[in-house]
């Protein structure tokens, strides 16, 4: 093998790790962000649980439905980003669980006065 031969194996060898790490660093970024935080159920998990604390502490303020939803709203919000969670990927279904979680306790409140 001559000079030039050896030149172009290591040339074609250098391309070949340059075109496999260019490969491979994306995906390493991939798989990272993909383990790195939380599934999108843990998170609607805790949101759900933010959205409960926050309508139990509206109950206690003695507002209209419309009032108290929107103090619970703000409240999740509040939670949520002092967790760092973006909370408007969840949005819709959050105003149902909230929705739900009102219509639930007003029904038992309207029993319990039966």
């Amino acid at each position: 093998m001559d000079f030039v031969e050896n030149a172009n194996a290591i040339v074609a060898l250098i391309s070949a790790v340059v075109g496999l790490l260019s490969a491979a660093i994306p995906l390493g970024v991939i798989i990272y962000n993909l383990f790195k935080g939380k599934k999108s159920k843990e998170i609607f998990a805790d949101l759900k649980d933010m959205a409960m604390a926050a309508i139990v502490e509206a109950e206690k303020t003695g507002k209209t439905g419309a009032e108290k939803k929107e103090i619970a709203i703000a409240a999740v919000k509040a939670a949520a980003a002092a967790k760092n969670i973006d909370i408007e990927p969840f949005m819709n279904q959050l105003l149902a669980v909230i929705d739900q979680i009102v219509a639930t306790n007003n029904a038992f409140i309207e029993a319990k006065k039966n």
